[in-house]
Formats: C-alpha cells, structure tokens, sequence
C-alpha cells in the first residue's frame, strides 16, 4: 500500500539522496490523499535516510536539518537533489 510505503520511507541500499527524494515525491504524487503534512513529510523523509544522507543535509542547512521550516526544508531537499558533484562525492 502506497500510505505504508510514505508513513514508513527509508533509503535504499545504494540509493543516492536524490533518488531517495524522487522515489518520495513519487509516492506523494501517487497518492494524492495521504493525509500527511508537509512537516510529517520532511521528518519521515529524514528519519528514513542513511546516516551519510543525513550528515549531508545537516551539513547543507548549517545545522540540525529538522530545525528548519518546511519550506525551507522542502527547499533545501530540492536544492540539494538536483547538484550532480554532491551526488557524485554521495556515492563513494
């Protein structure tokens, strides 16, 4: 069930942090109703990250990654998902 697979999100092995974030979007989209705010959105999505993933948004937002707002937390993942050097340097 696509609502499991949101409420319940992690990073695959050998998954970048941007394919991470396109399977994510992905699963939101195909299931428009899913009742889950964009805050719960964002904390599942990070909580469900490898440590390495995590260590790079933390590093991106200049701190704690959840201490941001939703938008800009939305912001940065999309910042972040769409730089090829970080996904290259992600993958070693």
């Amino acid at each position: 069930m696509l609502k499991d697979e949101i409420h319940t999100f992690k990073q695959r092995e050998f998954e970048t942090l941007s394919g991470a974030k396109d399977r994510s979007k992905r699963l939101l989209r195909n299931c428009p109703n899913h009742g889950v705010s964009t805050y719960a959105q964002a904390h599942t999505f990070y909580y469900g990250l490898k440590d390495t993933s995590k260590q790079m948004l933390d590093f991106l937002r200049g701190g704690s990654f959840l201490f941001g707002t939703t938008i800009k937390l939305h912001n940065l993942l999309n910042q972040s998902a769409t730089n090829p050097a970080r996904e290259k340097n992600e993958r070693k």
